[in-house]
């Protein structure tokens, strides 16, 4: 009887041990969570952003920027960047942004690139110009950041060319239209021009970069020469202007008193060393010639 009780036992703690084993165990396989889908919208945004630093230094790249800006927004419109309209935006941002930081390094490098050559093409500095204003509205932009401090780097080799080139310009475009015997060309204000010339070139134009383009140093150097045929323009056309005009003289000795002898000495008063010109010797002798020519005509009208 004994015997029995214990085998009754063996099977009941058999069997709370067999269905409690069989229930930790699941009638169906457990499966792993499967990994997030991959968006390919942002990784294909992402490889773009990437392959921006490998651009090259020696040309500027502001349509690759604005291609991938383009993508990144009608991504957005179409929903592509996220499952929900908070993912979606947030995912806009955060790759405007890094396109921001990435395509900002790049331009940098571009733009000194050209910055430290020699050959300054002007539209390359038009599009260094443009687009440096656009990149500074950016929202991603914070002020007084090195980038900020960089962008106000070029602004200020930006402005001395701009300088530089008007003061050129003004050389360029100097003139005197005096015609009256008792006009005289503006002398003093040619030697302060030459002087602004002359100290452009001794302190390197101002800027360390913009001592680098060949061309405002050739046009300074060169700035003599224009102001000397501005010169050499007014006397043709005072000569011009002076022509036959004799017949307003009752005689011969006060013609040459009141016109003739006043604008010789105004010719010959001309000073290469101020101007330091190589024709200036032939230029200064074929006015002469002109202005005497009229002297003959002037002479045979009161014989």
């Amino acid at each position: 009887m004994k015997a029995l009780k214990i085998s009754l036992v063996i099977i009941v703690v058999g069997a709370i041990l067999y269905f409690l084993f069989k229930s930790l165990i699941s009638s169906e396989p457990v499966l792993e969570k499967p990994p997030s889908s991959e968006n390919l919208f942002t990784k294909r945004i992402e490889q773009e952003i990437s392959g921006i630093s490998k651009l090259p230094d020696n040309s500027l790249s502001g349509s690759t920027y604005r291609d991938i800006d383009y993508l990144i927004n009608d991504y957005h419109r179409n929903g592509d960047l996220g499952q929900s309209q908070i993912e979606n935006d947030q995912w806009r941002d955060n790759l405007s942004r890094d396109l921001y930081t990435a395509y900002v390094a790049k331009f940098f490098k571009q733009a000194f690139y050209i910055f430290r050559g020699t050959e300054w093409d002007t539209q390359n500095l038009r599009l260094i110009r443009d687009e440096s204003k656009t990149l500074q509205r950016s929202r991603w932009l914070q002020k007084e950041s090195s980038v900020d401090k960089e962008f106000k780097t070029i602004e200020a080799i930006l402005a001395k060319y701009d300088e530089i080139t008007g003061f050129i310009s003004s050389c360029k475009g100097f003139s005197y239209s005096g015609s009256d015997i008792t006009d005289r060309f503006p002398i003093h204000d040619v030697r302060l021009k030459i002087s602004q010339a002359n100290s452009y070139r001794s302190n390197y134009l101002e800027n360390n970069y913009v001592n680098n383009c060949s061309r405002l140093h050739d046009e300074l150097m060169n700035v003599p020469q224009m102001l000397f045929n501005a010169n050499i323009r007014y006397l043709d056309n005072k000569i011009k202007y002076q022509e036959n005009r004799y017949d307003r003289f009752k005689t011969l000795r006060e013609y040459t008193n009141e016109v003739f002898a006043p604008f010789r000495k105004e010719i010959d008063a001309l000073d290469n060393t101020l101007y330091d010109v190589s024709n200036f010797d032939a230029e200064q002798s074929r006015v002469n010639g002109r202005w005497q020519a009229e002297g003959n005509n002037a002479y045979f009208h009161f014989q």
